[in-house]
C-alpha cells in the first residue's frame, strides 16, 4: 500500500509575520500607541524551539489561531502567545534622557511581570524629580553616582514581607 504524502512548507519567523497579524520580535518589546509606551503581559503561550521554521499543520494541531495569537520571536524559540494583555508601559515623555531607552523599557516590561503597577509615569515622575534635586550641586557624574547611592543607603529599606525562600533579601 502507497501513502500519499504531500509536502509543506516550513515557515520562518520572517514568513511568519506576514501571516500572523499580531506579532513582534523581543529585540523591540514595545510599541508606540497615543504617545504611550505599550506592551504585551502574557498570559498563555506554546513554545516551539525551532530555528529552521515551523509547519502551520503544528499550529492547528496546538489550537493556535494566526488570527487571534500573538506571535513572538525570541531569540531562535517562537513563541505563540494565545491569552495576553496589552499594557502601558510609561508616556513616552517619561523616558525623556535614558540612555539605553529599549534595555530600559525591557526592564520595566521584565519587572511588571512581578511588580505589576499601573502607575509607572508617577514613579519615573518621582524618581525623576528627586534624582535631579539631589544631584543639582554636583560637578561630575561620579559625584552625581555618589550621591544616589548614598540617597539609596540612607532612604531606601527593604519590604519586611519580602520573602526569598527563607533566606535574607540582598542587593
Amino acid at each position: 500500500m502507497v501513502e500519499d504524502y504531500t509536502y509543506e512548507k516550513k515557515y520562518s519567523f520572517e514568513d511568519l509575520k506576514k501571516i500572523f497579524t499580531k506579532n513582534y520580535d523581543t529585540k523591540n518589546p514595545y510599541f508606540i500607541q497615543d504617545h504611550k509606551l505599550i506592551g504585551y503581559k502574557y498570559k498563555e503561550y506554546k513554545s516551539f524551539d525551532e530555528s529552521e521554521g515551523i509547519y502551520l499543520s503544528e499550529l492547528k494541531e496546538n489550537g493556535i489561531d494566526p488570527n487571534t495569537a500573538l506571535l513572538v520571536m525570541d531569540g531562535k524559540k517562537y513563541l505563540f502567545v494565545q491569552s495576553y494583555e496589552i499594557i502601558s508601559i510609561a508616556n513616552e515623555s517619561s523616558l525623556t534622557g535614558v540612555s539605553n531607552r529599549d534595555e530600559f523599557i525591557k526592564q520595566i516590561l521584565d519587572d511588571r511581570d512581578t511588580f505589576a503597577t499601573s502607575d509607572t509615569d508617577q514613579i519615573l515622575s518621582d524618581l525623576r524629580g528627586v534624582t535631579l534635586n539631589i544631584t543639582k550641586n554636583a560637578k561630575s557624574n561620579d559625584e552625581k553616582i555618589a550621591i544616589i547611592y548614598d540617597w539609596i543607603i540612607d532612604n531606601i529599606t527593604y519590604n519586611s514581607d519580602f520573602q526569598n525562600q527563607g533566606e535574607a533579601p540582598f542587593s
